[in-house]
């Protein structure tokens, strides 16, 4: 909460397109007939599904360790929803989940999505989008989650394509990965895509996880009454998920954060959710 002086009032504004709070709050949007119109692309992301015989993973599911044999992925009993869900547990530099690979493209931005519980140990568990080349090669990776405490319950997080991390010709590959000495477990595991324009808010980033938010002086924008004084910074003790929240202390009448402004189009409508 806000410090102020005599009204009690801190309109907190981001300007927040996607994070996984409207996802988890409202649900997928829907057309008149309610049926809704984002797909999950990853096939069985919950786990109930049938199993490679050969890793006893998903299909096409692939496991790489630094260094190897540290860590064990298994489908266990016991999901958030359903009655199997991913283990990761074990001990290590790092444990990556390559769940799935799409092709980019500039009128659309990616999204990958989970549930995540740590059961015990203090390493740390992220959803990642990886880029690459034609050719498989590395060109970047944003990721999100970065859990590192035991939880009572099932938190969700998400991911969101970042384009200008390449060229616009490339690969997005979804991955779950871990590191430390870790007990976690993941389910409910969801990719899929949202049509955008270049323009679109979806430049801008609220989850105050990616490198939009590593420097916050020349990204977001803070004023007050007069008078008054504000001060913003990333906070790691109390996120709604994933690594980081935004602090705000003020003591002033009034004070606000934004980001910087967007180009808005009159025909759509703009929504601002968060936590």
């Amino acid at each position: 909460m806000c410090s102020m002086k005599p009204h009690p009032v801190c309109p907190l504004a981001w300007w927040l397109l996607l994070s996984i709070f409207c996802i988890g709050l409202f649900g997928p949007p829907c057309c008149a007939d309610d049926t809704a119109v984002i797909k999950n692309l990853l096939e069985n992301g919950g786990l109930e599904g049938e199993l490679d015989p050969a890793t006893s993973l998903p299909a096409s599911w692939e496991v790489t360790q630094k260094p190897q044999s540290d860590f064990k992925v298994e489908v266990v009993n016991g999901g958030r929803t359903g009655k199997k869900c991913l283990r990761i547990s074990g001990e290590g530099r790092n444990v990556q989940i390559g769940l799935k690979r799409l092709s980019m493209s500039p009128d659309k931005r990616s999204v990958i999505s989970g549930w995540i519980k740590i059961v015990g140990g203090e390493g740390t568990v992220s959803l990642m989008h990886r880029y690459e080349d034609a050719n498989g090669r590395s060109l970047g990776s944003v990721s999100i989650g970065g859990v590192k405490a035991p939880q009572a319950d099932w938190m969700q997080t998400a991911s969101i394509e970042h384009p200008e991390f390449g060229p616009p010709v490339v690969d997005a590959r979804f991955i779950i990965s871990a590191g430390g000495k870790i007990d976690v477990l993941v389910d409910d595991l969801e990719v899929f895509t949202l049509a955008v324009t270049p323009d679109d808010l979806l430049w801008a980033a609220g989850d105050f996880e990616s490198h939009y938010n590593r420097g916050l002086t020349p990204v977001y924008k803070t004023a007050t009454s007069a008078g008054g004084s504000v001060e913003i910074s990333l906070d790691d003790k109390r996120p709604a998920n994933g690594r980081s929240c935004l602090r705000m202390k003020a003591n002033a009448d009034w004070a606000t954060t934004t980001l910087w402004p967007v180009k808005y189009d009159a025909g759509k409508v703009y929504t601002l959710t968060g936590k």
